[in-house]
């Protein structure tokens, strides 16, 4: 089971467990992911999740910016509540993944994607999601310039990447 989008986070504790209960054979299921927007989330979503035996939450951090995300209409944590968050999972047993986006606005964007980085290393998730800008897939020079950010990284030393060893 996987609950994305960010939005999972806005329902109720009342609405996840009545949600989780109609799911035939939920509790028995061993992979279940839930996404967190990481400024509209509580420990006592958290701790139910855990209850139910969720394996992974994925916070969609998308950008550690302010500015990035007002102008892309997105609600702000800051760097701290976003470890607060990722700690607390990991306390309850789960996964913590991340997602990070490269080039959201094209102001400032790789100066703004390394520091992404920098703060998402010191998230201390277990798994990070880290994609383009989906509107700007088809940029070669873009694509190329998101690797070469996230290599010269200190994510690049710390982390297994899926493509190794294929």
């Amino acid at each position: 089971f996987f609950f994305g989008g960010g939005t999972p986070s806005l329902m109720s504790l009342e609405t996840m467990e009545r949600l989780f209960n109609r799911l035939p054979k939920f509790r028995e299921t061993d992979s279940k992911t839930f996404e967190i927007h990481p400024a509209v989330w509580s420990k006592e979503q958290v701790d139910l999740l855990a209850d139910y035996g969720f394996s992974c939450c994925i916070v969609g951090v998308q950008s550690y910016n302010k500015e990035v995300l007002a102008r892309q209409n997105r609600l702000y944590a800051t760097p701290e509540s976003v470890h607060e968050l990722v700690d607390y999972i990991k306390s309850r047993g789960m996964a913590a993944g991340g997602d990070l986006i490269y080039y959201m606005d094209r102001i400032n964007a790789d100066q703004i994607f390394a520091q992404d980085l920098e703060y998402a290393h010191e998230s201390g998730f277990d798994i990070l999601s880290l994609q383009l800008n989906y509107d700007l897939l088809r940029k070669k020079h873009l694509n190329d310039r998101f690797f070469d950010l996230v290599m010269r990284s200190s994510i690049a030393e710390d982390y297994i990447w899926e493509f190794e060893g294929e």
